[in-house]
């Protein structure tokens, strides 16, 4: 499914380019209609500017929406309810941790939106974790059915330990009774899938099921139709429009290419139970027990920096494969953006800012991957075994790494300015439509 996906951006990719530079060297007897540009358009004839946004909003939003899979919520944000008049029981606001708890998915997602390849990188970061976790608790328990489900959940913080006297009855009895005690949040740890396995086999308990698992997943069926649907349709009416030789807009370009981080933040995430909000609690001492459970971060800074650049030590492998894939994606998202290379926008300057920084976004990956493997290489080959010299190439690594940072950030934040600025002046054929598409199914 991603292969037909990513082949048939490659197409559209392809198509645009072929098209725009027809367009710039064709021939001027023919009538083109690119040359009369039009600002807001509302007339009911053709499609309308807020046509154009809608399609392409509800395509991030939702998409967003769907495809980020946060990790497990704090116990006080899950516990957390509403305010009630104190005469009537009636709810009138909702308490200060559920709001905080969906401010932070808002925060995500208006993160996401800015820069899909943050979601690509907490994604691949993930899976890669869940993998780790599945593989190490199937060395120590060959026999047990564990899958990638159970890695994910582990990731996400759904196993815990506590130390407390083991209670009678079934795994959810014993967590609403923890949750119902006070004062004792100190007495749960953190558990990894293993230390879950071990402890649940000596206790003869029974081991959360995938489908146990997958029960607790909030992901419903509309929305995830209503993305589908969506994306589906605005990537088929971009290759139908760029067949019959119109414009696209340069929003639905970019809402293209960001449909296409989605689809792979969704393949990493597609075991990952969504928006889970139970936590597995076992009786007895965690693998560390000094650790206190506690909300786990989507992804650690460290790691998100690292995934910029090569690394050398051993046991690096997959953090090296990680810096690829994120990269690519990365690479790829901002090297469609160059497909409005030849377009025309309002003034000359725009188009040439949007060069500029299409070119800036779309060599950052590839020029921080080549700068860490040219650093690391060069501490290869020298073999020195002085401190200050490996300190300095790591500090010097890790300024420039850090001005790629920042010069691909700026980079990003002016196509998305462009994107809207675009709207002031677009070629009159941006309005018009291909007929056929109009019957296609999709929400308008």
């Amino acid at each position: 499914m991603s292969f037909i996906f990513i082949t048939t951006f490659l197409y559209l990719y392809i198509n645009i380019v072929a098209a725009q530079t027809h367009n710039a060297t064709g021939n001027s007897t023919a009538t083109d209609t690119s040359k009369d540009r039009i600002g807001w358009k509302s007339s009911p004839d053709g499609r309308s500017t807020m046509d154009i946004i809608w399609s392409c909003a509800s395509v991030l939003l939702v998409c967003t929406y769907k495809c980020l899979h946060l990790n497990i919520s704090s116990f006080e944000e899950n516990q957390a309810g509403w305010r009630r008049t104190k005469r009537w029981g009636v709810p009138y606001r909702p308490e200060w941790l559920i709001i905080r708890k969906h401010l932070r998915k808002i925060k995500w997602m208006a993160l996401v939106l800015i820069a899909p390849e943050i979601g690509v990188a907490i994604a691949c970061c993930q899976y890669m974790n869940a993998r780790a976790e599945v593989w190490k608790a199937r060395l120590e328990f060959p026999g047990e059915e564990l899958t990638l489900t159970h890695g994910f959940y582990a990731v996400a913080g759904g196993f815990a330990v506590t130390s407390g006297r083991s209670q009678e009855g079934s795994m959810e009895g014993r967590q609403e009774a923890f949750k119902s005690r006070e004062g004792n949040r100190e007495e749960l740890y953190e558990s990894d899938l293993t230390t879950y396995v071990k402890l649940c086999k000596e206790q003869n308990s029974p081991i959360i099921t995938e489908d146990d698992i997958s029960d607790r997943s909030k992901s419903d069926f509309f929305t995830k139709t209503f993305a589908i649907v969506q994306s589906t349709w605005l990537v088929i009416q971009s290759i139908a429009r760029v067949s019959a030789g119109l414009p696209i807009s340069e929003l639905e370009l970019a809402s293209t290419a960001y449909v296409l981080c989605a689809i792979v933040m969704y393949g990493f995430w597609w075991h990952k139970p969504f928006d889970v909000e139970h936590v597995t609690i076992v009786q007895g001492r965690g693998a560390d027990p000094s650790e206190a459970w506690k909300k786990r971060p989507e992804i650690v800074f460290k790691d998100a920096f690292a995934l910029f650049g090569f690394a050398f030590h051993r046991g690096v492998g997959e953090r090296n494969i990680r810096t690829i894939i994120v990269n690519t994606i990365a690479t790829l998202f901002s090297a469609i953006h160059l497909a409005a290379w030849n377009w025309e926008f309002p003034r000359p300057v725009s188009r040439t800012l949007w060069r500029i920084f299409g070119i800036t976004s779309t060599a950052s990956g590839p020029l921080a991957m080549s700068l860490t493997f040219l650093m690391g290489c060069l501490t290869e080959i020298l073999e020195t075994s002085s401190t200050s010299f490996y300190d300095m190439v790591g500090l010097f690594t890790t300024i420039i790494v850090a001005m790629i940072v920042v010069l691909y950030t700026v980079s990003r934040i002016g196509l998305i300015v462009l994107v809207f600025y675009t709207f002031s002046s677009l070629p009159v054929g941006v309005y018009d439509t291909v007929e056929w598409t109009t019957y296609l199914p999709h929400f308008s």
